[in-house]
């Protein structure tokens, strides 16, 4: 446990993608899993900052892809889902759970997997380099 901690590195392009988006965004983060671990992470990472709101399932007893765990943070967010998008590299939980409670979706599909359970993201990206491209494609 100790040793994850210490690799809690994001990948070279999060924090820049993640200060442009807040600048202009209210930015919240879904995370299943235990929420002491789950946050010691997220500081680990030096992300926490980043974020306006961080739902963490092991706290309401509900995890992605249910469709509560996105309400709830939208709800904390004051957000509507239809002006929300999802950022997620799970199809089945983040993808498809988005998709359920009514967001929109991008895929970061870094290791170019193939689509084989049939959900369908709004957006693909390799990295977050191109976040801005994917958001500006599903302006309407």
């Amino acid at each position: 446990r100790s040793e994850r901690l210490a690799r809690c590195e994001p990948y070279p392009e999060v924090r820049e993608a993640l200060e442009r988006l807040g600048r202009g965004c209210l930015i919240g983060m879904i995370t299943n899993g235990a929420p002491d671990l789950q946050r010691r992470k997220v500081r680990a990472a030096g992300l926490e900052g980043f974020f306006d709101h961080i739902t963490v399932s092991g706290d309401l007893g509900v995890g992605k892809p249910e469709r509560a765990i996105f309400e709830l943070t939208l709800g904390r967010l004051s957000v509507r889902a239809q002006d929300a998008v999802m950022l997620g590299d799970s199809l089945s939980r983040d993808v498809a759970g988005a998709r359920s409670a009514g967001l929109r979706a991008v895929w970061v599909n870094r290791y170019g997997r193939e689509r084989d359970d049939g959900v369908v993201p709004d957006a693909e990206l390799r990295d977050l380099r191109d976040l801005e491209r994917a958001l500006d494609s599903l302006r309407t």
